[in-house]
């Protein structure tokens, strides 16, 4: 039986709200792996106006995003909802794409 996206949803949340207070190295607890199949990947460069708050969107600078026809890579972005953000690596994700920072190439 397929589940609606509201049903998927939902399960989702009980389970970040059952894993809060778990020792996690990501700040704000998630049951979605690390990278979830079918995720394009972005990275962006950190600016002071980056925003990142899990449960919130984001307001980032990307770097080669895939979607050329939405998101030009010469302005700040405004992402969908992060799910979940680990501020030691930087990486975040959201209902969309999977985000690292990006490196200057040496």
């Amino acid at each position: 039986m397929k589940k609606s996206k509201a049903a998927l949803d939902a399960e989702h949340d009980e389970a970040v709200a059952a894993s809060e207070g778990a020792e996690s190295e990501v700040t704000e607890p998630t049951a979605r792996s690390a990278k979830p199949a079918g995720k394009q990947q972005v990275q962006y460069r950190i600016t002071p106006h980056t925003y990142i708050v899990v449960g919130d969107c984001a307001f980032v600078f990307p770097v080669g995003h895939p979607d050329t026809d939405n998101v030009s890579g010469l302005n700040h972005a405004t992402t969908s909802t992060v799910l979940s953000y680990d501020i030691e690596t930087g990486e975040f994700e959201t209902k969309n794409s999977l985000y690292k920072p990006f490196t200057e190439p040496k």
